[in-house]
């Protein structure tokens, strides 16, 4: 994802991929079929809601404040972690136009 956050995704190839994340790009194709099917699995990997799910279940104090702060925390690590796939949705969003709709699924 940072390739494609520096180049675009057009701009970034499968063999720039593959060297970058040292998997021979018959492997990426074999399991993603594509850039696009990587670039999705990347969304879909990192999305907060099994996080937030987990917390959820184990971390409610059920007092609002704390509560709030916890999820509030939780949160702003969640996009530090996830920024470079952040920049890429917002560069790319004509482009990724179906992980609009695959997004409420989850």
């Amino acid at each position: 994802m940072e390739l494609i956050e520096k180049k675009g995704f057009k701009g970034t190839t499968t063999r720039e991929i593959s060297n970058e994340s040292e998997v021979n790009e018959t492997t990426l194709f074999r399991h993603f079929k594509n850039k696009k099917g990587i670039s999705i699995s990347a969304f879909e990997q990192f999305s907060y809601i099994p996080t937030f799910s987990k917390s959820i279940r184990e971390g409610v104090q059920w007092y609002l404040e704390e509560d709030s702060l916890m999820f509030s925390r939780l949160y702003q690590q969640i996009l530090r972690r996830n920024e470079n796939l952040i920049v890429v949705g917002l560069k790319e969003k004509n482009f990724f136009r179906s992980l609009n709709n695959k997004s409420r699924d989850f």
